[in-house]
């Protein structure tokens, strides 16, 4: 008896960042990831009606268009109901790539966050098989500002700051400049200039 078997291995390269393919990926909230699933009929026997499906984690938004098969443009459908790769003689290969972009409105934590890219190939002949990877996003914390002027006449009773004086010509006036760090980071190497 001929026996038909194939071999799946799936990886991505981070675009934005121009990385090399790895099945370790990290990303930031926004980066354009290639995920590349290769596929080889390794068995004795060809292999009959093969299809690829990968299930992107939440975090993705497949770029419609970007699927190809051996760099050919193939119809979106890979990360949802799959596509065909068709037959595959022994030692045959396929190459399917596609792209999905970082969500930048996923409620990330602060810091590392660990998802799994799982990738399954099946066929009439074969038993189907999966390939995973781990994606670690990086989220770093949003630091923001706001600042407020005051200004007063050091030499009146005037204890406070205002936002407006009315001065006579060469009278002393002083400044207060409050700067408040808002969001969810630290300010560093703040630098006021007039």
């Amino acid at each position: 008896k001929v026996v038909s078997e194939m071999s799946l291995d799936s990886s991505a390269r981070n675009i934005t960042k121009n990385t090399s393919l790895t099945k370790n990926l990290e990303a930031n909230p926004g980066d354009v990831i290639e995920f590349r699933l290769a596929t080889v009929a390794t068995g004795e026997g060809a292999v009959s009606a093969a299809k690829i499906v990968n299930s992107l984690p939440s975090i993705f938004t497949y770029i419609t268009g970007s699927t190809k098969v051996d760099g050919v443009a193939v119809a979106d459908g890979v990360t949802n109901k799959g596509i065909s790769l068709g037959s595959l003689e022994r030692n045959n290969s396929r190459v399917v790539t596609f792209s999905a972009k970082v969500s930048d409105s996923y409620d990330y934590s602060i810091g590392e966050n660990y998802f799994q890219n799982l990738s399954r190939l099946s066929a009439s002949n074969i038993q189907a098989i999966t390939d995973y990877f781990d994606v670690k996003i990086v989220r770093e914390a949003i630091s923001d500002s706001k600042m407020s002027v005051g200004v007063r006449l050091p030499t009146s009773a005037q204890y406070f700051y205002s936002r407006s004086l009315s001065v006579s010509p060469g009278q002393q006036v002083e400044f207060a400049v409050k700067i408040m760090a808002q969001g969810e980071g630290d300010l560093k190497n703040v630098i006021l200039k007039s």
